[in-house]
């Protein structure tokens, strides 16, 4: 199992779906609790080519209830399911709990209730790496793909049979480029529904660069924060996703400029990203090797001889800057905003870190999951590999309100090279400051040569993150032969924790009620 999601609602939740629209709705206040009572406890668990729910409610035996099996295709053989969320459509007379999931390039939506397919989409030009609910709106997901793009769909609305596009410029004709151009897909986008509303396109005009890893939606605002394996973090203007039934407001809208972006808050790919509060993110990256080259490759080999060392990835709690800017209080927001800048959208430095850590080793590339709630503070989850081959590891816990302020950066003596030329300077002084500008420089390969510290940690002054570590089988060692975790989830509201891992492996901690 490489994913796990929990059913995230309760029966308190209906008012704050979809802005309150149905609270006071007494046949849909009914419907939800009946579907709260039949699917609070559930978690759908993917891995290779199933999709299993697995019944986790306490004073309850935890059994399967039921599985998927997704049919290989001619693009993809060996289906591999690498993402799953929970959604949700309100119908007239129906409340319809779905499980939206990612297999290669395709979108799977299933309905639970009927036991049958809710939609089939495609799109995408490469895997899909994370799918997000909207927070409010359940109907909106988004998903984020190796093919350097984001698609926001709309499972409440049928797939378009209708190819409807913009005209290429200068042409009055319809544009037939397909899916790479940001435009319908010719030979259709899949059946039943899920309407692809928008896309955030990728390239150098300001989109991501290389494969988007995670997305969030902002819980008010309509912004969506995306991060990628190009380094860079960035936030993004909600497109409007509604149809009222035009030509005009079937097309996809597609935006290439985000509101902001930064490469500077991380220095390896960027697994994951979350909305903290308003204007305040959490992202964490991967853990990165280093490569400097120690001398000069031999005559019959392309291989140069080289020092490599790790990097530990990075926990960082940032402040976007601008969003006063482009949301100021009482004040009619424009359909479109752009950035005042070419910067905005390339590397802005309109950013504030608040707090960094250095990730526990060892660890994997995987996402954390940040769980939050009005009863209590955040706190984020994670697998974690043990130091021992073919052992489980450990589930880390942590608290962000026991994040601590960045420390002041350090900053290089006086002494070294800091003083400019005087030509009144003797031959000795001057040789002793060519000695300490050449240790200041940098070589060819951009690795700092100053005192040989090439190889030093650049995270190696921040404080690793402070962690409560769960272990598989209860020990402080954890080295016990089962299966690596992969990936955790939370649930009713703060009290069940869910590790899924190799060997088809499932952990389940709860907190006694």
């Amino acid at each position: 199992f490489v994913c796990a999601a929990l059913f995230p609602w309760s029966k308190s939740s209906f008012s704050s779906l979809f802005n309150g629209e149905f609270a006071n709705d007494e046949a849909k206040v009914t419907l939800w609790q009946a579907v709260v009572e039949k699917w609070t406890g559930v978690a759908a668990v993917g891995g290779d080519s199933r999709l299993r729910f697995i019944l986790t409610r306490p004073n309850q035996p935890y059994l399967p209830l039921f599985s998927i099996e997704v049919p290989p295709t001619d693009k993809a053989p060996t289906p591999s399911i690498r993402c799953v969320a929970w959604c949700m459509v309100i119908e007239v007379d129906e409340i319809r709990p779905l499980v939206a999931f990612a297999s290669n390039s395709i979108l799977y939506i299933f309905d639970v209730n009927r036991g049958r397919y809710h939609g089939i989409l495609r799109g995408h030009g490469g895997q899909i790496n994370h799918i997000a609910v909207h927070p409010w709106d359940t109907s909106l997901i988004l998903t984020a793909s190796h093919d350097y793009t984001c698609r926001i769909y709309d499972i409440g609305e049928k797939v378009p049979t209708k190819v409807v596009n913009p005209s290429w410029p200068g042409s009055k004709e319809m544009a037939y480029g397909g899916p790479a151009f940001g435009l319908r897909s010719n030979d259709g986008e899949g059946y039943g529904f899920g309407r692809c509303t928008a896309i955030l396109a990728g390239g150098p005009a300001g989109g991501h660069q290389a494969a988007v890893l995670c997305a969030a939606f902002h819980p008010s605002a309509p912004l969506i924060a995306t991060s990628g394996m190009d380094h860079a973090v960035k936030i993004w203007q909600m497109p409007s996703v509604r149809s009222d039934g035009s030509d005009k407001s079937l097309m996809i809208k597609r935006d290439d400029k985000p509101l902001f972006s930064s490469s500077r808050v991380h220095m390896a790919q960027v697994l994951s990203i979350a909305w903290y509060a308003l204007e305040t993110l959490l992202s964490h990256s991967g853990p990165v090797v280093m490569r400097q080259k120690t001398g000069e490759r031999a005559e019959d080999s392309n291989i140069y001889p080289a020092n490599l060392w790790h990097v530990s990835g990075t926990m960082v709690l940032w402040r976007w800057l601008g969003y006063d800017r482009y949301f100021p209080p009482g004040r009619v927001i424009p359909e479109k905003l752009r950035g005042c800048a070419s910067v905005s959208y390339i590397n802005s430095p309109s950013f504030k870190i608040i707090s960094s850590y250095r990730m526990p080793l060892p660890i994997e590339t995987t996402r954390v999951h940040v769980f939050k709630s009005p009863s209590h503070a955040p706190f984020i989850v994670f697998p974690i590999s043990s130091n021992t081959p073919h052992t489980g590891g450990a589930i880390c816990l942590s608290s962000m309100t026991r994040f601590k302020p960045r420390k002041r950066p350090s900053f290089p003596d006086f002494d070294e090279g800091a003083r400019s030329f005087d030509p009144a300077d003797s031959d000795e002084e001057i040789e002793e400051l060519a000695e300490a500008t050449e240790r200041m420089t940098t070589n060819e390969a951009g690795e700092g040569t100053a005192g040989g510290q090439a190889e030093k940690d650049p995270t190696s002054e921040l404080d690793v993150l402070p962690v409560w570590k769960l272990r598989p089988d209860g020990t402080d060692s954890g080295d016990v032969n089962v299966g690596a975790i992969k990936a955790c989830a939370v649930g009713e509201n703060g009290r069940l924790l869910l590790g899924v891992g190799e060997k088809e492996g499932v952990w389940i901690f709860r907190i006694p009620s």
